[in-house]
């Protein structure tokens, strides 16, 4: 909600109005005039993800715990620039945003600062990646929305090829879907599944109605009763719900092979 927080910027941009709010050390982020948070950043504590979303994506270090690179596809107020470059300080992460107008906001209003080893673009995200090296990254995130969906370039089996292409060999997949319809989830899984055709894992979130799905360039075969001790000891580390996520996550098999 937006109440008892001051309004620090109203922005029309032709994807949409962005807004950012201030209380005490926190700033918000919407979109679209939506009551949802898009970003909530601790000023003086950058590197703590406020938002549940933000904290379930960080899911993939359950599988790739040393990412020496990133590709980030959606910017909004930089929450997991923050976090990824205070605990691993040597990662190159890449940001995609298709919105100036939102990279401008992130820099002035949370903070985020580019550096030799972080960089954004401002370009849209199917057609970044479509010219993106092969085999150049070990994790790719998707966290493209306005609130209340996903673009529907995302549910098309060029992007997920893409994505597999540009993967290294034990790279990682996150996708923050946000689907209005069982259809419309369905439609991202079967593209998905055409690219990715090992192991995957789609994970619900407690009152929010995204789902986090991770797919892998090489991994076939999950023991969630492995993956549950590794979460265990991975949250006491980043204070992180990893055992939640987990808990609430379901796998899908590998069906076929390349």
């Amino acid at each position: 909600m937006k109440n008892n927080k001051h309004l620090l910027i109203s922005e029309e941009t032709p994807w949409g109005k962005i807004e950012v709010y201030k209380n005490g050390r926190l700033h918000y982020l919407y979109l679209q005039d939506n009551e949802a948070i898009q970003s909530k950043l601790d000023i003086e504590k950058k590197e703590e993800l406020l938002l549940q979303h933000c904290r379930a994506m960080m899911s993939f270090l359950l599988f790739q715990p040393k990412p020496k690179s990133l590709l980030l596809l959606g910017l909004g107020g930089g929450n997991l620039i923050h976090f990824l470059s205070h605990w691993f300080p040597d990662i190159n992460i890449e940001a995609v945003e298709i919105n100036y107008k939102m990279v401008e906001i992130a820099k002035k209003y949370f903070a985020v600062v580019e550096t030799p080893r972080i960089n954004i673009k401002v370009s849209d995200a199917f057609s970044f990646i479509a010219n993106e090296r092969d085999n150049c990254v070990d994790v790719i995130l998707v966290d493209i929305h306005d609130g209340k969906c996903i673009p529907g370039f995302i549910a098309n089996h060029e992007f997920m090829d893409h994505c597999y292409r540009t993967l290294s060999e034990k790279g990682v997949l996150v996708i923050n879907v946000i689907a209005n319809s069982d259809e419309d989830f369905l439609k991202i899984m079967k593209a998905l599944r055409r690219s990715f055709t090992g192991v995957s894992l789609c994970m619900t979130l407690k009152d929010n109605k995204n789902i986090m799905v991770f797919a892998f360039k090489s991994l076939n075969t999950l023991d969630m009763d492995r993956l549950h001790i590794k979460a265990d000891k991975l949250q006491q580390k980043y204070d992180i719900e990893f055992s939640q996520f987990i808990k609430d996550a379901v796998k899908v098999d590998a069906k076929y092979s390349h």
